[in-house]
């Protein structure tokens, strides 16, 4: 059995590094843009950019290829191989940002939400 938790919001509190991965299973499509936590790992969760996109904005440092030139860490080990200290912080998704706190900090309101959610899906 499993049980819904709301650990993926509170995965965003996490200092996330910004890296360009080898995309060995499909080379046509170039690197992969993915964002992780401490050590990488392949086995470990990683973030893609529309992960990312919730609680950041960096559409104006967003190049036609999907790489960020915006941290979302200082205490990133690096961004994309590169000092993260020369990149200006991703601001903050105004849209989406104290929301995905919300769910955060309060997993009773995440579940109410995601409850309200699934019945207008399903009725």
């Amino acid at each position: 059995s499993h049980k819904m938790t709301n650990n993926y919001f509170k995965g965003f509190e996490h200092e996330w590094t910004y890296e360009e991965r080898d995309n060995d299973d499909y080379r046509k499509f170039g690197e992969k843009p993915q964002w992780y936590n401490g050590a990488y790992d392949k086995s470990r969760l990683v973030l893609l950019n529309a992960d990312i996109a919730l609680k950041w904005d960096y559409e104006e440092y967003v190049d036609a290829k999907g790489h960020i030139y915006c941290k979302v860490s200082n205490k990133a080990k690096h961004h994309g191989g590169k000092n993260p200290r020369k990149f200006p912080d991703c601001p903050r998704a105004y849209q989406t940002y104290d929301i995905v706190q919300e769910y955060a900090d309060n997993y009773d309101s995440f579940l109410n939400d995601l409850e309200n959610c699934m019945i207008q899906m399903y009725t």
